[in-house]
């Protein structure tokens, strides 16, 4: 965070860089290094008050900028030096309203006082003002008084603002080159941006000369620009008076630009209907570089964009793909690309013909095989005996070797070659295959086919015994790294013995199994509560928040004899991550001005503190209640301010008081701030403020024409700043020279209104004595005028009706009053 020194530095360079040299705005920088006070003079054509109180015209205007303490939070206090007669201008303030917000910078505000002093900004409610107000509203269409660009560098050909008005020519368009009118975008094809190049050369003139320094400013600013079609709307709108001369080669040139742009309008347009997305947008894109300005084209090229994204691959054609858009996509089993026609596979069996051609061998053959078929099964079911019993005889081997799936497969070939005897030894084989089944069948094969084995009377696995020992030396190795509080690694202990048991779990001790299983949920709300402290440390406080209350929820869940020390370990650091989430979210409240809620959240967190075992760090405590003070501070002075753009000025001054007190009564916590320089910002706003209540309770009186009240209001400005003891001060000294030369013209008013009074009292008898032929009772409807000074006598004009026989006749009189002798005498303007 910037101090408040560097902060001033910054403001300093930057209204230095944004002002030098600028022809309508001058700053100069006063009280202190770097300043916090700097007097504005503005070179702008507005409004102000004479020293006779005439609305005048004029182009001097000075206004006094302080930069407030809490700066950027809380807008500068804004005075004029001279007389600006606007809605918004006091003679102690300038109201800004919600201009002002952190984000602004004082450069703009400068610029936005001069838009206001041109007329271009006004309110039009809840003014200091009100006849400025009501004299804005008549000349609403003159205004702004004049069309400046304050946020434009200065021309160069730009006449010094210290000349007389009578010597500032115009500036002429003919230091505008092609770079005005073209950038350095490679983005149109090469024929059309030469068109354009040769289009925009052909736009300016070589010289243009104006009667109007204004319109000058405009056509050249919107030029640069290439706001080509409010430049036409512009120029259409040009009084003859107000036109400069050689401008027909502009107008030509801006229709033909146009022109250009409206028929590639239509060619986009055209493209688009058609169902060409993509080229409509290339042309909507060409309007927009060739006339950024052109009425809908940002609409036009958003719509166009859309469409194309989401054409996606509708764009693309497949080059498989059939006239009719129904053929698959190459590289399909069952569809060949275009233009390559199936092709009819036809298939023919050939039929051998078998000829005979030896039929005695063939006979011979057949009796051979006749004296066979009696010999060879006795000699094959023999064989398959034999093979049989062989197989059997290695099957009871490896059953008593307990190789089991060895034995199976030996009797299931067995089973098989026995299968092949058929018609010699069935007696034989039918003994063999029944004890070979019941071989099968035993319980020790089924028990061992399952990889069991008899172990103390029951059948069990053999591996189960490795189980058992594999069970006891990780459940030792998981408590060792439990005992370490090796959380992590005692869980993958645990973990593997339960994985490693589980097929025998009616073979192990339950306390085994129930010890592993707490210790497992106690390892892992250990774990949790790991996490949340990791992400607790890394700031990340939500998540932390949520890890902690999952192991306190997990933790509530146990037993309480086993939950009891977790719960009390969880719940503290839960406490402490609330207590920074309150002080975050205060800080950001603070951030962003929200003072009431900044406010609510460090309460939150001071209450957590309290109530909570915290670790108790003094120097926290001491910011916490220190960034509570500020918030406080700052939350009484949004409420003023707030209350004073709505001219709500009791309740500004009751909010700037508590504030005051407030600094009174925590100014050990405020020391940051430095408090005693605060108050007395305060009480000088409290005093600007109370200036402006007095001032307009003054003009409502003065309306009213209740001059004495008007008066009484007026000195309770000066006695203000004289109990604050700022009669000496700059700003306040003029606000009392102003205020006492009002004070004289309400007193000359006031003298003014009692000789009208005298005036209508006593017309009758006036005109009885200077007219001999009026007749009191026939005069009526007496009205007087203050004309004007006559070497220090004051001259009224007094009339009346005379009505007699019928008709009515109007006699009127000068009459001279001399304040020294304090004597009328009729006048008459041959004396």
């Amino acid at each position: 965070m910037a101090t408040p020194n560097e902060q001033l530095r910054n403001t300093l360079q930057e209204i230095k860089a944004a002002f030098k040299a600028n022809p309508y705005i001058q700053t100069i920088p006063a009280d202190g290094d770097p300043p916090e006070k700097y007097e504005i003079r503005y070179n702008i054509l507005g409004l102000a008050r004479d020293e006779d109180g005439n609305i005048i015209e004029t182009r001097n205007h000075i206004v006094f900028i302080s930069i407030p303490f809490g700066f950027p939070h809380f807008p500068p206090s804004c005075s004029p030096r001279s007389g600006t007669f606007h809605p918004d201008f006091d003679q102690a303030a300038i109201c800004i309203g919600e201009f002002w917000t952190k984000d602004k910078t004082l450069t703009e505000l400068i610029v936005h006082i001069g838009k206001m002093i041109s007329g271009e900004v006004y309110s039009r409610e809840n003014v200091f003002n009100d006849a400025a107000l009501a004299w804005y509203r008549k000349i609403a269409g003159k205004l702004p008084f004049e069309n400046i660009d304050l946020s434009l560098p200065p021309l160069e050909n730009t006449v010094s603002p210290a000349l007389s008005e009578e010597l500032i020519q115009p500036p002429g368009i003919d230091i505008l080159n092609n770079d005005d009118f073209t950038d350095s975008t490679d983005y149109l094809d090469d024929e059309w941006e030469s068109d354009l190049e040769k289009q925009e050369e052909r736009l300016t003139p070589s010289t243009l000369r104006s009667s109007g320094k204004s319109s000058v400013n405009r056509i050249q600013l919107l030029i640069r620009q290439k706001r080509y079609y409010e430049l036409s709307i512009f120029l259409n709108e040009l009084s003859e008076t107000e036109r400069p001369e050689d401008l027909i080669d502009i107008e030509t040139n801006v229709e033909s630009v146009l022109k250009n742009a409206q028929n590639l309008q239509r060619e986009a347009d055209e493209f688009e209907h058609r169902g060409d997305p993509q080229k409509a947008l290339e042309l909507f894109e060409k309007v927009a570089h060739l006339v950024p300005d052109f009425p809908n084209i940002e609409e036009n090229i958003e719509r166009t964009r859309n469409s194309v994204e989401l054409s996606g691959d509708d764009w693309t054609t497949d080059e498989w793909a059939a006239d009719d858009g129904t053929s698959d996509q190459p590289g399909s089993p069952d569809e060949p690309p275009p233009g390559k026609p199936k092709k009819r596979v036809a298939f023919f069996e050939e039929t051998t013909k078998v000829t005979i051609k030896y039929l005695p061998l063939l006979g011979g053959i057949i009796v051979l095989a006749l004296a066979m078929f009696f010999i060879t099964p006795l000699i094959t079911a023999k064989s398959h005996l034999e093979k049989s019993l062989h197989l059997y005889n290695d099957c009871a081997q490896l059953i008593d070797q307990g190789q089991f799936k060895k034995a199976q497969i030996e009797c299931d070939e067995a089973l098989s070659t026995l299968k092949k005897i058929s018609i010699y030894k069935n007696d034989e084989r039918d003994a063999l295959q029944k004890q070979i089944k019941l071989t099968l069948a035993s319980e020790d094969m089924i028990q061992g086919l399952s990889g069991r084995v008899l172990f103390e009377g029951k059948y069990v696995r053999k591996a189960d015994m490795d189980r058992v020992s594999d069970f006891n030396a990780l459940r030792k190795e998981g408590d060792a790294l439990y005992d370490k509080s090796l959380w992590l690694n005692a869980v993958d202990k645990y973990r593997s013995a339960l994985k490693n048991v589980k097929p025998i779990q009616e073979n192990i001790e339950e306390s085994y199994l129930r010890d592993i299983s707490e210790k497992i949920r106690i390892a892992e709300i250990h774990i949790t509560a790991n996490k949340g402290s990791a992400l607790m440390s890394r700031g990340e406080l939500e998540k932390s928040h949520e890890m902690y209350a999952s192991a306190l929820s997990e933790a509530e869940a146990l037993p309480e004899e086993l939950g009891r020390d977790l719960v009390t370990m969880i719940e503290p650091k839960i406490h402490e991550i609330e207590y920074l989430q309150h002080l975050d979210l205060g800080e950001k409240f603070f951030n962003t001005d929200d003072w009431e809620s900044a406010v609510k959240q460090y309460e939150k967190a001071l209450q957590l503190r309290v109530n909570s075992s915290i670790s108790d760090n003094r120097r926290d405590v001491d910011s916490l209640y220190a960034n509570m003070a500020e918030a406080e501070l700052f939350s009484y002075i949004s409420g003023a301010k707030n209350a004073f753009s709505q001219a709500k000025l009791d309740q500004a001054i009751g909010k700037y008081q508590e504030a005051i007190r407030l600094l009174n009564s925590k100014k050990d916590l405020l020391q940051r701030i430095n408090p005693d320089e605060i108050k007395q910002q305060l009480e000088r706003i409290i005093l600007r403020t109370r200036i402006v209540q007095y001032k307009q309770m003054a003009d409502v009186h003065l309306q009213n024409e209740r001059h004495s009240e008007a008066i009484t209001t007026l000195e309770k400005v000066i006695s203000a700043v004289n109990l604050n003891n700022l009669q000496d001060d700059m700003e306040f000294k003029t606000i009392i020279e102003g205020t006492r030369q009002t004070i004289t013209e309400t007193r000359d008013k006031a003298t003014t209104a009692r000789r009208i009074a005298y005036l209508k009292d006593n017309y009758k008898e006036i005109f009885e004595t200077n007219y001999s032929a009026a007749i009191p009772e026939y005069l009526s409807d007496p009205k007087v005028t203050f004309l004007r000074n006559i070497e220090g006598k004051e001259l009224y004009e007094l009339q009346c009706l005379e009505s007699n026989r019928g008709r009515k006749l109007r006699l009127l009189m000068l009459y001279l009053y001399d304040p020294i002798l304090k004597t009328w005498q009729f006048y008459s303007e041959s004396n």
